[in-house]
């Protein structure tokens, strides 16, 4: 952290990265309106906890299942190309989801299929958003691009989500929806105004070169035993963060007594937190990365043990006030960890290697979500939620309490 000097100004003489910040930041904004307007549907149609975890699951399928695919095949594309094409996909899919919603034909399955679908097309562009970034972007700035990003995202998601509370009740969330499309259009506009020169791979993409670049990718990764152990914490904080993500809207509803307007101010405090974190972070000076990471961790297992308390306050009004404390204590470490995690990956990957190694890695780190959400959603019936939080942020204070004694960490 000491050898990064690069103040945020500097970033604006990186031309292209600033116009790729500005897209991934409306394309998010856009994905925050969406995201919440799909989540409240699902909590409308059927009010289960038990199809709330069954729908993030099926959310967190593409990405452990096509994103090293996803990955080895980027590589090997233009990822500005690739960028450009996941866009306007999805705009083209919220807009028929609008259309879906508008004529009264969405039913489980077919919001299902759409959660499914839209995590696909993440699937393939986050590759691409990894690896075209150190393309333009200079190596010394690596760790201060990595919080501007972060922020603005976190930024975006707190305006998106601002913004998403108020059409949802006046425009209902078709219209939600279609706002949230309109963000994907303008994104990809300015990704076509993007002056890139990639090199272009002679490999033609097949199987057979796609198995071979998903072999490069994983004999890479086993070199570095440092990034190894990260992506196995990676693994082990998701998959123990995935009951507070599946349960965040019954957990609300039902035990924080709050409607669409609470989950609004709670997703705003998380973002102002997050962005709080991540601005902070490449300014930190005194700690290294393995601290940093086991103070976030323990910081986000403290939330968990403190969010399965809160439904014991009997006044709603001081239920809901110490809720979102707990939310910024979270989303402080949030913000914290996403920007160490980004800055390491860049530091110790190559850049050849990078779509394919970050399909990887997200994959890695995802793999356990689908099958913690699947165990939840079996459980959510007699297992209360509360509960569910206490025991996920004990092991998760566990887990970082642990990696102090791991001597690899101090490598990062």
């Amino acid at each position: 952290m000491s050898n990064n000097n690069t103040s945020y100004k500097e970033l604006l003489t990186q031309k292209d990265f600033v116009k790729l910040a500005t897209a991934n930041t409306l394309g998010q904004f856009g994905d925050s309106i969406v995201a919440l307007a799909f989540v409240w549907l699902m909590y409308e149609i059927t009010g289960s906890a038990a199809l709330m975890a069954v729908n993030f699951m099926v959310q967190s399928i593409p990405g452990v299942v096509f994103q090293p695919i996803a990955g080895a095949i980027v590589d090997k594309l233009s990822k500005k190309r690739v960028l450009l094409l996941c866009k306007i996909t999805r705009m083209t899919v919220m807009l028929t989801m609008a259309f879906l919603v508008v004529t009264n034909m969405v039913t489980v399955p077919i919001l299902l299929a759409f959660t499914f679908l839209c995590s696909t097309i993440e699937a393939m562009r986050n590759p691409a958003s990894v690896a075209i970034t150190p393309l333009v972007l200079d190596s010394d700035k690596y760790a201060t691009g990595a919080g501007i990003k972060t922020s603005l995202g976190q930024v975006a998601d707190l305006l998106g989500t601002a913004v998403a509370g108020a059409l949802i009740i006046v425009l209902g969330t078709a219209g939600s929806i279609l706002v949230g499309a309109s963000t994907f259009l303008v994104a990809a506009v300015i990704v076509a105004l993007v002056s890139l020169k990639e090199a272009k791979s002679t490999e033609r993409i097949n199987l057979g070169s796609t198995k071979t670049s998903l072999k490069e990718g994983f004999a890479y990764m086993k070199t570095s035993h440092v990034f190894v152990w990260l992506l196995v914490l990676g693994m082990l904080l998701n998959a123990m963060l995935v009951p507070f993500s599946a349960f965040s809207v019954v957990y609300i509803v039902e035990y924080l007594h709050g409607g669409p307007g609470f989950l609004s101010a709670l997703k705003i405090a998380l973002s102002l937190a997050a962005v709080t974190g991540a601005i902070a972070t490449p300014k930190i000076k005194k700690l290294s990365y393995k601290w940093l990471i086991v103070i976030s961790g323990l910081m986000m297992g403290l939330a968990m043990l403190l969010f399965s308390f809160a439904p014991m306050i009997e006044a709603v009004i001081w239920r809901q006030g110490s809720a979102i404390l707990i939310i910024v204590l979270a989303g402080v470490a949030l913000g914290v960890l996403n920007v160490v995690f980004g800055t390491v990956f860049m530091r110790h990957i190559d850049k050849d290697f990078l779509g394919r190694v970050s399909g990887l890695t997200n994959s890695a780190t995802s793999f356990a979500i689908p099958i913690v959400a699947g165990i939840c959603a079996m459980f959510a019936a007699v297992v209360p939620v509360s509960n569910v939080f206490f025991v996920s942020g004990i092991i998760i204070i566990v887990i970082f309490c642990a990696v102090t004694r791991v001597k690899v960490y101090d490598k990062l």
